[in-house]
């Protein structure tokens, strides 16, 4: 098993860990599920303001949200923004999807089986991701899916010294 540091990687990283035979990690939020690429799977930040207990009995009944396809499939953004027509192709419909970015609800256009970004979202240098949830028919349980991007600083750098 390896957790990628920070949860950042490259397609280089994500290979070599596939080359060596290693289930690995990233930062990006959301419950494992079976259609899951075992060299990028979620996991949940469980430290500071997103260690609190409720926090981590949502999170344990989570269900995954898995995106078969992401247009454009971008880790690594050297421009400022993703532009709005961000896609997200997923195996299923989900009934009232919802996406936040850096806390903000996000403006989405919901199709049969995807959802189109109506916005355009400005990145941060370093990380950042988007999260969409989409209600169970559970009570209290939730369909949970998160995008993570890398904004390298103008040297190319993006992670912490």
């Amino acid at each position: 098993l390896l957790a990628y540091p920070y949860g950042e990687y490259t397609q280089e990283v994500q290979s070599l860990s596939q080359e060596l035979g290693y289930v690995s990690f990233g930062q990006q939020s959301g419950a494992v599920g079976n259609a899951h690429d075992l060299t990028a799977l979620p996991r949940f930040p469980m430290t500071n303001r997103f260690g609190a207990m409720k926090q981590f009995k949502l999170k344990l009944a989570s269900l995954p949200l898995h995106a078969s396809k992401v247009i454009p499939n971008q880790k690594i953004v050297r421009q400022p923004s993703i532009s709005k027509g961000l896609r997200f192709e997923f195996d299923r419909k989900y009934a009232g999807i919802s996406c936040f970015f850096e806390g903000d609800a996000v403006s989405i256009k919901q199709e049969e089986n995807s959802i189109i970004v109506q916005q355009e979202l400005t990145l941060p240098v370093g990380r950042s991701r988007i999260n969409c949830t989409a209600p169970s028919s559970e009570k209290g349980r939730y369909y949970w899916y998160s995008h993570a991007w890398i904004r390298p600083k103008a040297n190319g750098e993006w992670y912490k010294e």
